[in-house]
């Protein structure tokens, strides 16, 4: 595995960046440098809003409020990233709410991280994506990181470990603070790309990973996961296959010429793949999302949850996104989003006379 550049990474996985602005933090120790750096830029932000606010007339027309837009967004970035590890107070306009689990003012909301490739990326494509389902059931409860790489194997994933879920815990050692932002779960869906075959045209047997290879890079995948402190973690095994859609993707791509090649994967072939996906769920004890076998009992699963024979269709979306709710309140009912907090009041619960009060934690509600 390649050893990372911690530099890079926020405590416990997230890598926070914007457009306008990349602020890292490592550990503790840095915090009075981070907290320099973060209200030098806020304040540098503040400084050149204002500025182009009361003179607007030294920019090219249309350009005043382009600045101010981005002035905003890095000081908006600075305060969010402060609240985030827990240095608020140094930046200007950012209050430190009160700890997290005291009230329903976190400092940051736990996360939901899927890991995965292009049926993870995918999540969020359109208004059906899983990812973007279980987000919504998660708003203002828990943030939802979409980690999926498209066409990556396990091999390739195991390289990104560190950069996705930070640095494992040393033992003896105080893990991050809850500002961090815990984690609620981590899906680790991985399996479509390795079972790409060897013998298929183009670039998509560079992705193929031997099975055995497969078994051991998902354990170890799992292994990292759970040694940063994560402690639910979901396997989701690779959908089936359609061959007849993918002989059919396969000739519009290249012609008719290759109507008789051999086809990228087969159900056959990913099959296995996805039964050793489940094996290693049942192996480490931890829940395992069949889609192989779950997919395959209805009627035209190919046409109505495939579009291309691999990649899901809007009601393939739809259906993942059900299947991993329900699966959350089998296997963990405690984080259904109906036992979490939501973060901030609701409007009409905020004390309109005395604004403030409503945001900070009281005897009562800690």
């Amino acid at each position: 595995m390649v050893k990372p550049n911690f530099m890079l990474l926020v405590p416990k996985t997230e890598l926070i960046s914007s457009p306008t602005t990349r602020i890292f933090r490592k550990q503790a120790g840095r915090a009075s440098v981070s907290a320099l750096l973060l209200a030098t830029v806020a304040v540098l932000g503040l400084a050149v809003r204002n500025v182009v606010s009361a003179k607007p007339s030294g920019l090219p027309q249309g350009k005043n409020s382009t600045v101010i837009g981005a002035c905003n967004h890095i000081v908006h970035n600075c305060r969010e990233i402060s609240t985030a590890i827990g240095m608020a107070e140094s930046v200007p306009g950012c209050v430190n709410g009160p700890e997290a689990g005291s009230s329903f003012i976190a400092a940051a909301r736990p996360r939901i991280i899927l890991f995965g490739d292009s049926l993870t990326e995918r999540g969020f494509d359109g208004p059906d994506g899983w990812a973007a389902a279980l987000a919504a059931c998660y708003k203002r409860r828990a943030d939802v990181i979409n980690r999926g790489l498209s066409g990556y194997n396990t091999r390739w994933a195991l390289q990104t470990l560190p950069y996705v879920f930070g640095p494992t815990l040393t033992p003896g050692v105080p893990a991050a603070p809850a500002a961090a932002g815990k984690v609620l779960f981590a899906t680790v869906f991985f399996g479509a790309n390795d079972a790409a075959r060897l013998e298929a045209h183009g670039n998509s047997s560079r992705q193929h990973v031997p099975l055995d290879e497969y078994r051991s890079n998902l354990e170890e995948i799992v292994s990292y996961v759970k040694a940063t402190g994560v402690e639910r973690v979901l396997i989701i095994t690779p959908p089936p296959v359609s061959d007849k859609l993918r002989k059919a993707k396969q000739i519009r791509q290249m012609g008719e010429q290759a109507r008789d090649w051999p086809l990228d994967r087969t159900f056959d072939h990913s099959g296995e793949y996805s039964k050793a996906a489940a094996a290693v769920a049942k192996e480490l004890g931890l829940p395992c999302l069949d889609l192989f076998s779950i997919l395959q009992k209805e009627d035209n699963w190919e046409e109505k949850y495939l579009n291309d024979g691999l990649h899901f269709t809007p009601l393939g979306q739809e259906k993942l996104g059900h299947l991993v709710m329900a699966l959350l309140r089998h296997e963990w009912p405690e984080i259904r989003p109906v036992e979490l907090p939501a973060q901030f009041p609701a409007w009409d619960a905020i004390n309109f006379t005395d604004v403030k009060s409503s945001f900070v934690a009281t005897d009562e509600s800690s």
